[in-house]
């Protein structure tokens, strides 16, 4: 098939006649510049061979700058970079995005496992916006830690075809859930560009599954879905299969490890074969609802469960400012105010300081030291 040719893009920088390694582009002496000329693929990922071995041929701390500094200049026969097991950070997430689109040349970007997670995933998605890559057409952001806040990101992207020619997104081993499956459905009916989605060991459960159903059901495009280990069950299965019925473009959907009875997924394979049916068809299966009540419920009941909620009783009031010294930290101390406008309230702050959290922090959330930027003043908490 041919979205199947073309999904093994995120895989391998295959299809290249020069593959350069790091040692044919970094310099021998410090401070030279990065040679690009005649690479048609860039491969800086780092695979040791076991978890106690070094990984020469990946990106070392500090050289994201330099890289970004070179990408511009190289030829436009650079095709695809691989980063894989690079620490990005914000800041390098940020310099990486600026030189893609300075370069334009690029269709395949894997940064699996960058440790990027939702912080650098806002940095990345806001410089794309800014100046789109032109001909970007497979990114790979799994094993990132990305969570609800950077799938609301992307799926700006999507919704707003602001990466035009983008068919392939692989967003595996994150943290994505069912208000994260939310944007990402609304992102499937409202963006026709998109071929290959996969979202395997997320934590989509029925409800995310119920909104990339609804998504289905307004795409014509999307041919690969894939699912596996998301915790969906009979509910969401079918909430699948319902979208199926008026979808005619999904070839494949990878449901398995989710724990569907078989007469379910039968129905669920019955419905991806089926001729679509008409709009009013499905509609009459399940009224749909209205766009402005379904904001207005945005899953709160949900939530209620998901989200970090402080600890009753205290003052409330916010800590910080903390010291921030990591390698590409966006400023030398960072707020309250800053976290919560980054969209950081429901993630911990071990997984923001990843070295050395603050002080009486780890394993906190950031609304339980912020609870008056995260909004929780007055709130049900305090009822």
């Amino acid at each position: 098939m041919a979205w199947l040719a073309a999904l093994a893009l995120l895989a391998s920088p295959a299809a290249a006649s020069r593959v350069c390694s790091r040692a044919d582009v970094a310099p021998t002496e410090e401070g030279a510049p990065w040679t690009l000329a005649g690479c048609t693929a860039l491969n800086l990922s780092c695979a040791p061979a076991s978890r106690d071995s070094a990984c020469d041929g990946g990106l070392r701390a500090g050289e994201i700058a330099p890289l970004c500094d070179a990408l511009p200049h190289a030829g436009a026969e650079l095709a695809s970079i691989d980063l894989a097991g690079a620490w990005l950070g914000p800041h390098g997430a940020a310099l990486l995005g600026r030189a893609l689109a300075a370069h334009g040349a690029v269709q395949t970007l894997r940064l699996r496992s960058c440790r990027a997670g939702d912080y650098g995933v806002l940095a990345l998605v806001k410089e794309l916006l800014a100046a789109p890559p032109p001909r970007l057409e497979a990114l790979d952001l799994s094993h990132n830690s990305v969570g609800d806040v950077g799938a609301r990101e992307l799926s700006v992207l999507l919704e707003h075809d602001a990466l035009p020619s983008l068919r392939h997104l692989d967003l595996r081993w994150n943290g994505i859930g069912p208000r994260g499956g939310r944007y990402l459905g609304a992102a499937l009916a409202s963006s026709q560009r998109l071929q290959s989605l996969a979202l395997d060991w997320n934590g989509l459960m029925d409800r995310g599954a119920r909104a990339l159903g609804d998504g289905l059901a307004e795409n014509t495009a999307l041919q690969f879905l894939s699912l596996e280990h998301n915790a969906i069950k009979n509910e969401g299965a079918k909430a699948l299969a319902l979208g199926l019925r008026r979808n005619g473009a999904l070839q494949e959907l990878r449901l398995d490890a989710n724990g569907v009875s078989r007469g379910v997924r039968d129905e669920v394979a019955a419905a991806l074969l089926a001729v679509p049916e008409p709009p009013q068809s499905a509609a009459s299966d399940r009224p749909r609802e209205d766009p402005s009540e379904i904001e207005e419920i945005s899953f709160d009941d949900e939530a209620e469960d998901e989200a970090p909620r402080p600890a009753a009783g205290g003052e409330c009031r916010d800590f910080g400012p903390w010291e921030c010294v990591e390698q590409n930290c966006p400023s030398p101390s960072i707020d309250c105010a800053m976290l919560a406008e980054l969209g950081l309230c429901e993630t911990r702050f071990d997984e923001i300081w990843e070295e050395a959290p603050p002080q009486g922090t780890a394993g906190l959330h950031t609304a339980e030291k912020c609870r008056k930027s995260c909004g929780q003043c007055g709130g049900r908490d305090e009822l």
